[in-house]
């Protein structure tokens, strides 16, 4: 990696500029869709440069970014610590200095994540580095951009960019242990380019059995239809990702954030401690199966109606709930999963703390999902997002 990285800035100023296919071109076991106009220069230490056209005239000025496309590099450890040891190696080649902190992002486009840090280059100017990486057969596959990002270009390029080789698909993580307080945690969405803020009432950790300690306070589209918590492993240890383990019978040991040491929580009746703070335990939601009708408090007009047989009618209430929708990473304006139509009928399931609707057109919407409480058997109030549903009586 090294030896392909080493001499990126003086490489972005020599290209040779001839037109891309607009179709998907593979580079590097991937299949990237390239824009028509695009440089492409191949170096002969492997990476693959690519950038947008330069202005007749300024063709000879340094581009406001590039993307250098690498090769498949073999793991070094986890998925995630092969990204911090690759972000680590690149960034070194560019020869920046006072380098800010990187932040480790799994909420990035397609089937990448994505590691970013800045710093001054020789003439002081601040360049930005990002890295995105994807699991690959090999190992982990890598395009970095360098530069002033234009993620209204490079966002959607990443977004359908394909590995040709994936890694053998693995068994999603599964949530074996549940926890919350009633803690008001931010909501914040971006819908067309606003920043909407809200709450969720609780802070929640879910404990995965690959290790993982997930401290999302929910998943708008539930955590088993989610594109997120599969990029996620236990190195990642950033923002609400951590790592936890079972240490003897009354212990868990979580991680926040790597470098810093274990927050020892206590079991104590079922629930976890933390010193003063107390997690309770989340009932839960398996295969659970409805039988009832339920509303938001005050409007009557508005209900949804669940059946043992699993089949639900809505009247209007996951309008309400769902009044936002799903975009496919933090800041993009791609989206994958709209709001739910005005009515509908069809069948549902429940899993992994997720609502999922099939409606009867064989359209799908789904949710984050819990009841309130810790009486598995108490259904009288459920939780969708961050609306709380009454049972009618």
């Amino acid at each position: 990696m090294k030896a392909l990285a080493f001499g990126l800035l003086s490489l972005a100023l020599q290209f040779q500029v001839h037109a891309a296919d607009p179709k998907p071109v593979e580079v590097h076991g991937f299949d990237i869709p390239v824009p028509d106009g695009w440089v492409r220069r191949n170096d002969p230490a492997g990476a693959v440069l690519l950038h947008p056209p330069q202005a007749r005239g300024f063709e000879h000025v340094e581009p406001q970014f590039v993307m250098f496309v690498f090769p498949t590099q073999p793991l070094q450890g986890t998925f995630w610590e092969s990204q911090r040891a690759l972000l680590d190696e690149i960034v070194k080649t560019t020869k920046l200095t006072n380098l800010v902190a990187p932040i480790h992002d799994p909420s990035a486009p397609g089937p990448f994540v994505r590691s970013s840090t800045a710093g001054d280059d020789a003439r002081k100017s601040i360049r930005a580095v990002r890295l995105y990486s994807a699991p690959a057969e090999g190992g982990i596959a890598t395009i970095m951009v360098f530069g002033s990002e234009d993620f209204g270009t490079t966002g959607p390029m990443l977004h359908n960019t394909r590995v040709r080789k994936p890694p053998k698909e693995t068994p999603r993580a599964k949530i074996v242990e549940a926890y919350r307080r009633l803690e008001q945690q931010a909501d914040v969405h971006v819908n067309r380019g606003e920043f909407l803020v809200g709450a969720t009432p609780y802070a929640r950790i879910l404990l995965r059995d690959d290790g993982v300690a997930d401290f999302m306070p929910k998943y708008d589209e539930g955590y088993a239809a989610s594109r997120v918590p599969p990029k996620v492993d236990r190195a990642l240890q950033r923002g609400p990702y951590g790592s936890w383990k079972a240490v003897g019978n009354d212990e868990v040991h979580i991680v926040r954030e790597a470098g810093k040491p274990a927050e020892v929580y206590r079991r104590e009746n079922g629930n976890l401690r933390l010193g003063e703070k107390v997690w309770e335990k989340m009932p839960s939601v398996e295969g659970l199966k409805l039988d009832g009708a339920w509303r938001l408090p005050g409007a009557k007009e508005r209900r949804i109606e669940f059946t043992p047989a699993g089949r639900f009618k809505d009247e209007g209430l996951l309008e309400d709930v769902g009044s936002w929708p799903v975009y496919a990473w933090a800041g993009s304006r791609i989206v994958t999963q709209q709001r739910p139509p005005p009515r509908g009928e069809g069948t549902y399931e429940i899993r992994e703390f997720t609502l999922l609707l099939k409606y009867d057109d064989g359209s799908p919407w789904s949710t984050d999902f819990s009841i309130e409480g810790t009486d598995a058997k108490d259904v009288s109030k459920l939780l969708l997002r961050t609306g709380t549903l009454e049972k009618e009586k």
